[in-house]
């Protein structure tokens, strides 16, 4: 009974989330949503759209990979496999003036991810 209604509540929270969140949230949160169905085509090529829109000079993907990782780090194994393949879309499909940005800071991410994971395990 706890379990269905944390489900619930979370189902719930993340509808009153998605109309409260600009338009780009709104289709990062269709397309981690967590259930059995694959991510629509229509998500991913509108995330991936916003790559070719905005010029290369901006750093678009502070905000979008912060989002992406704290999807990744979500309880449900669904949303983190969609979440991964967003970031897989991302750095294939990605407009090309934004691929170098993309990997200094998938690699910068990775980097402090692991550093955070080893000083937890040792002060454990």
């Amino acid at each position: 009974v706890k379990d269905k209604s944390t489900k619930i509540s979370s189902g719930i929270y993340r509808e009153i989330k998605g109309l409260t969140s600009s338009e780009l949230e709104q289709v990062m949160l269709k397309a981690t949503r967590p259930d059995d169905q694959p991510v629509k085509g229509k998500h991913v090529e509108r995330l991936v759209g916003v790559t070719y829109q905005i010029s290369g000079r901006y750093d678009i993907y502070d905000a979008v990979l912060r989002k992406l990782w704290n999807k990744m780090a979500e309880k449900d194994w669904r949303t983190t496999i969609k979440a991964l393949y967003i970031l897989h879309r991302f750095s294939s499909d990605g407009g090309p003036d934004h691929q170098a940005a993309l990997k200094k800071k998938e690699i910068k991410s990775t980097c402090v991810s692991f550093k955070k994971t080893v000083f937890e395990e040792h002060m454990n």
